[in-house]
């Protein structure tokens, strides 16, 4: 009885983390430049459709902050950060000598939960530097371009009705959009969604064969 307990955990555990993975849709990474009066700029944007684990310096501890926010400012992501030290070390002729700067850079891999539109620095509770996601990735060209992250929540400028291209990932049909859709189109399926769940399936298929091996033997 304890062992079939651990391993319905086992598998309730893994059945989770697909479904937690499934959430995020994407990943931005950014390249900052940290001042010393406490003010930043983006120096290097860039999106991806991949999902990567957020990686950063010093990530958990410190007195700044990452947040990832949706449109109405609800927070989706927090982490603290630190090892923020205005100082570089030369070597001299004398020795190792130590300098301090203005400002240091710092590049950060943040995966985006569903819905994100802003990423927000911070330090302690004093907002330093913020990032839109729309405005990053939305280049107004009227057609919706997925791979390059616009989407209807981002950019609804490109991805709407009207931008003569029958989107029904964005619940474009030809009853809501006819001028996009001037025939019933075959819903795009989602392909990643369909992945994750398939992917549970067969890991749980596995876990059972292996209880039953186990428990014949």
């Amino acid at each position: 009885m304890f062992i079939r307990k651990k391993y319905f955990i086992i598998i309730s555990f893994i059945f989770f983390v697909i479904l937690l993975k499934s959430s995020y849709a994407s990943t931005v990474f950014v390249d900052i430049e940290f001042y010393k009066n406490n003010t930043a700029s983006l120096s290097y944007f860039t999106f991806t459709k991949e999902n990567y684990d957020n990686f950063f310096s010093n990530k958990g501890s410190g007195e700044y902050y990452v947040k990832i926010l949706d449109k109405n400012e609800n927070m989706l992501y927090s982490e603290k950060f630190g090892g923020m030290i205005f100082e570089i070390q030369k070597n001299t002729e004398t020795g190792v000598i130590t300098e301090e700067v203005d400002k240091i850079s710092r590049n950060f891999r943040l995966l985006l939960p569903n819905n994100s539109y802003f990423i927000k620095f911070y330090k302690n509770q004093q907002k330093i530097f913020s990032i839109s996601l729309a405005d990053n990735i939305c280049n107004g060209n009227h057609d919706c371009d997925t791979i390059i992250g616009e989407s209807g929540y981002l950019c609804p400028g490109d991805c709407s009705c009207g931008n003569k291209k029958c989107e029904s990932e964005f619940g474009e049909t030809h009853e809501s959009c006819p001028s996009d859709c001037p025939s019933q189109p075959i819903s795009t399926p989602q392909y990643y969604n369909y992945i994750y769940i398939g992917s549970a399936v067969v890991i749980i298929l596995l876990v059972i064969i292996f209880l039953l091996k186990i428990r014949r033997g």
